[in-house]
């Protein structure tokens, strides 16, 4: 697959002013490795009049011995000479190289340079005479070869930015030869964080296949070679920010990309197959999972509403220790009041936040089951407290509590109240977490009628 070089105008418009005037060095920093450092360059010397051939190509790789960096270009420096004598000589001779200075020096990896070798460079640059580009990479190198130059006259800073998601659909384009799905490219550009090599290492692995005219994820990785640390760390960090954005869609795809996943992890894509309406994927998911209450509470979900099967469900929940709240809870999501109730009266003196949580809002849905919306909306209220105090990693229940405080305040009378909590909660603003209170709503009761955008009534309580 070709890699196509894309982007990077702007830093091309820094790089390319010193192709035609003399006496300044630009210096690119790349935030991490795998930027395009050294695309940037090599690209950079390919729109020189005269072709990557006009300009003195070195590497920061020559070894650490004085002067190793300009062994290939000048064999005899600084033998038998003081390095006063040797840097200014050097600097003449390097002079001669660049046919008085109109050849370029490009030095890619200048943070592995040897000492010398970079006085050389300066003391060029000090003449005026010197077109310098140099790539860096900033904050792994102490002390920093390039510290010499940090505070000469005429430098210009460059910093890579990481490709947009607009950029990585074209590289991927452009690797796959054909047409890639959006959001198959989004996904990637979270795994990737825009960086090329990581996107690449994602890319090379053969996890996208065609189908529909376009490129997308193919599914589960089943075997194939681990992703590296560094890739393993930022796919990591996309899941959890998609999680936590409940964006259910691409917490699916970015699992697909990894090599393996982690208990939480494996726990996050559970919940989106589940609230995708698959259950039955999530609970071969969670056959692998620890018998941690998270765990033990989406099994009882899963069997309750996405089989239909809420006996069963209870009793799984009961054998692993699942508080009493929590289980009246998915009774009473379920249209079970007789059962919630009743597990709310023998439940015992609470002292857990995350059990409050679970028992205000079995309370409020109880009440509002028998139209007593005044008196569920103090129950909701407090599990909504409870929930943005933080005491449970579970994210799809906050817009879920949000939409049944909206329902108790309607059905109370409470308009204004309501229409403010209800302000940017609708289908049209993806982060607002209206699709995931639906999917609530829709594997407890059964299929919705086709959705209005506007926050009316939007939990639905069966019984």
């Amino acid at each position: 697959m070709a890699w196509s070089f894309v982007g990077r105008n702007y830093e091309l418009d820094q790089v390319r002013p010193t192709h035609d005037r003399r006496g300044s060095a630009v210096v690119v920093v790349a935030r991490e490795p795998g930027m395009g450092r050294s695309s940037l360059l090599r690209e950079a010397a390919g729109r020189l009049p005269g072709g990557p051939a006009t300009a003195l190509w070195l590497s920061g790789r020559g070894g650490d011995t004085a002067f190793g960096m300009l062994r290939r270009l000048l064999p005899g420096l600084g033998a038998g000479s003081p390095l006063t004598e040797a840097v200014r000589a050097g600097a003449r001779d390097l002079y001669e190289l660049t046919e008085d200075g109109r050849r370029p020096i490009f030095v890619d990896d200048a943070h592995l340079a040897d000492h010398a070798s970079m006085l050389v460079l300066r003391e060029l640059h000090r003449t005026g005479r010197a077109q310098l580009v140099v790539t860096h990479l900033t904050g792994r190198v102490t002390p920093d070869p390039l510290d010499c130059l940090a505070y000469e006259h005429d430098i210009t800073t460059v910093k890579l930015a990481s490709l947009t998601p607009g950029e990585v659909n074209l590289v991927v384009g452009g690797l796959v030869d054909g047409r890639v799905d959006t959001a198959t490219s989004d996904a990637l550009h979270a795994a990737s964080g825009g960086n090329p090599l990581l996107l690449r290492e994602l890319v090379d692995r053969g996890r996208l296949e065609p189908r529909d005219g376009k490129w997308r994820v193919a599914g589960p990785v089943t075997a194939g070679p681990p992703l590296s640390d560094a890739a393993t760390a930022r796919l990591a960090d996309a899941i959890r920010v998609a999680w936590e954005s409940l964006d259910l869609a691409r917490v699916e795809l970015l699992c697909d990309l990894a090599t393996e996943l982690d208990d939480w992890a494996r726990r996050a894509l559970a919940t989106a197959l589940l609230l995708r309406a698959r259950p039955a994927e999530c609970l071969r998911l969670l056959e692998s999972a620890p018998s941690d209450r998270e765990t033990a509470l989406l099994r009882g979900i899963a069997v309750a509403f996405g089989l239909r099967r809420p006996d069963d469900a209870d009793h799984v929940l009961a054998e692993a220790g699942v508080p009493a709240g929590m289980r009246a809870w998915i009774a009473a999501v379920g249209g079970r009041t007789a059962v919630a109730s009743a597990l709310l009266a023998a439940e015992p003196v609470l002292h857990d936040r995350g059990e409050i949580l679970f028992d205000q809002a079995a309370r409020g849905l109880l009440a509002m089951a028998e139209m007593r919306p005044w008196q569920a909306i103090p129950h909701i209220r407090r599990a909504v407290a409870a929930d943005e105090a933080g005491h449970v990693d579970l994210p799809w229940l906050a817009p879920y509590l949000r939409a049944l405080l909206i329902d108790a305040l309607l059905l109370g009378g409470r308009i204004g109240e309501a229409t403010a909590m209800a302000s940017g909660f609708h289908a049209a603003r993806r982060s607002s977490g209206w699709t995931v209170a639906v999917a609530i709503s829709s594997l407890a009761a059964g299929p919705l009628p086709p959705l209005s955008t506007e926050p009316t009534s939007t939990v639905v309580v069966a019984g």
